[in-house]
């Protein structure tokens, strides 16, 4: 698959990762950022197109203007963006999430007091642990 180059001025969002194509064992790696783009000043095409997968980035810094070029894997046949577009990218939603995992908690609530009472609120929080 083709790969495209956009420089940025940097900085840029630092969440923003590259994965190369392959890893040493030549087996296909999952898991990359999403590239996508909004037509600028277009009224009827607001839509997010997909560029493709982040694979590379770099730091120039040749002056006092840093830029950070990032290399994308494009997928498929795609219009490319243009100055003044919005970009903007997701990370992978497969990779680092499993989903609810361990144990499931049972809790039982008593009022001790003779005097009625309200239970205004219970909560509780989740917290991913796969990453």
């Amino acid at each position: 698959m083709p790969a495209i180059y956009i420089t940025l001025p940097s900085p840029i969002n630092k969440s923003l990762q590259a994965k190369p194509l392959l890893n040493p064992n030549t087996t296909v790696m999952l898991g990359h950022d999403i590239i996508y783009f909004i037509k600028s000043g277009a009224t009827d095409d607001k839509l997010p197109h997909e560029i493709g997968k982040c694979i590379g980035l770099e730091s120039i810094t040749p002056d006092s203007n840093p830029r950070t070029k990032i290399t994308i894997q494009v997928t498929g046949q795609i219009e490319m963006p243009s100055e003044g577009d919005f970009l903007f990218f997701t990370k992978n939603t497969e990779i680092g999430t499993s989903g609810l995992d361990g144990c499931i908690a049972e809790i039982q609530m008593k009022n001790t007091s003779t005097a009625s009472a309200e239970l205004f609120a219970v909560g509780s929080d989740v917290v991913l642990s796969s990453k």
